[in-house]
């Protein structure tokens, strides 16, 4: 009887856990959301390039590889606006510099 009372506030304790973090991770993603959606509304915003090629650490590849999949992804989801072009040309500007090797930026560019 004692081992079932134990069970049952464990489940009990575990529901209300999953619960909380559920409205937590929840708020989050609509601050984050907001934060981003700020972000492509002004690309002025953006961290300057002078300031990520230091703050890199000698990882400015893969720095530039991150901004590149968000680049793509902003491109994908806004496609049929005309208004992403500000921003992109912001976006592969510090792709850009931070490896000027990475073709891809480049090409995306031209079109």
């Amino acid at each position: 009887m004692k081992n079932k009372f134990y069970k049952i506030i464990f489940v009990f304790l575990l529901l209300i856990t999953y619960v909380w973090l559920f409205f937590i991770n929840e708020t989050n993603y609509k601050i984050i959301k907001e934060q981003k959606r700020n972000i492509v509304n002004h690309p002025e915003l953006l961290p300057k390039k002078e300031i990520l090629k230091y703050t890199s650490f000698g990882f400015s590849n893969l720095r530039a590889d991150l901004y590149w999949l968000e680049a793509i992804q902003y491109i994908w989801s806004n496609a049929v606006s005309s208004e992403y072009k500000k921003y992109l040309f912001s976006m592969i500007d510090i792709i850009t510099e931070l490896n000027p090797y990475f073709e891809n930026p480049y090409l995306i560019g031209q079109l």
